[in-house]
């Protein structure tokens, strides 16, 4: 890349195309016999750990040596390998290839090790945000729908390797709409976070909390029967019954359906009983359980 320059009779910088000096793709350094740099490009700036490029050196291989050294044929290049520099905030190591003009070495590194480990880190970091937003029901903090239904499918699988039981609590809060009407969006808004956080709170670390849709929410209770789907969902009606969210003056309460699977059942099947309960709560009074069991419903209120 570089041979036809530097067997001219210029300094590197005068050959050294502006763009290189903008690129990010490639660390560049101008560095004189003692490894103190001279002048780089955003590349190695890039590379964070440096306060100023008069503060930074090559510490190895050491650039002195290489000054009786004869061009590799070809391509201009009297080194190539890993090369240390250290600099005000730390220290680092890039791959490249080194140059030479007289007494100034031109270092190109195709690969910086330091880059891309901290390139890495930050790719790590979004790619965890990212999962997060699509696990996440954006307002409330808890499971989306959609992983919900991911971990459903897990759970039933595992029940047919394990035969344990699996329950499903669905949760529609009641005249949820009236809050909205009357209190705005803001409040019901943060009514369904405060559900939300009591949910979470409520349940075990291998058990599931997400919401359902507007002002529904599921629990997925594995190693949990019909029987302890309704304990859970009655504990859940009893503790939302006695409170008061403000600035509402009456407390919310919510309609519950339980469902427990069925040996051959599918998810969809599973959370139809489940609704199936849920709607018979609702033409109950409200503000109760049901369960429902083969082809038989039970409630609580």
């Amino acid at each position: 890349m570089f041979r036809d320059y530097i067997l001219a009779p210029v300094s590197f910088s005068d050959f050294i195309p502006s763009w290189l000096w903008d690129s990010c793709s490639l660390c560049v350094a101008l560095s004189r016999r003692d490894g103190c740099v001279i002048q780089s490009n955003r590349g190695f700036c890039d590379l964070g750990l440096t306060a100023g490029m008069e503060s930074v050196r090559f510490v190895s291989p050491d650039f002195s040596r290489f000054v009786e050294v004869q061009p590799r044929q070809g391509d201009g290049v009297i080194y190539q390998g890993a090369i240390e520099f250290e600099g005000a905030k730390g220290h680092g190591t890039v791959s490249g290839k080194v140059y030479r003009q007289g007494d100034v070495f031109l270092v190109v590194a195709e690969w910086a090790q330091e880059r891309l480990s901290l390139l890495q880190g930050e790719i790590d970091r979004l790619a965890r945000r990212l999962d997060e937003t699509t696990r996440k029901d954006a307002l409330t903090g808890l499971a989306n729908r959609k992983y919900l239904d991911d971990r459903t499918d897990e759970e039933i699988l595992r029940w047919h390797r394990y035969h344990h039981p699996l329950s499903i609590v669905l949760i529609d809060l009641d005249d949820f709409g009236v809050i909205n009407d009357d209190y705005g969006r803001q409040v019901a808004d943060e009514v369904l976070q405060h559900i939300a956080t009591l949910l979470g709170q409520s349940i075990r670390s291998l058990d599931l909390a997400a919401r359902y849709g507007g002002g529904e929410f599921a629990l997925l209770l594995p190693e949990t029967n019909t029987m302890g789907g309704l304990i859970v969902g009655e504990r859940l009606r009893l503790e939302l019954e006695s409170q008061i969210i403000l600035p509402l003056v009456q407390p919310v309460t919510a309609s519950f359906g339980i469902a427990a699977l069925f040996a051959g059942e599918r998810r969809d099947s599973l959370f139809r009983r489940a609704a199936q309960a849920v709607r018979q709560s609702k033409r109950k009074g409200k503000n109760c359980v049901t369960m429902t069991t083969g082809g038989q419903d039970a409630s609580i209120d």
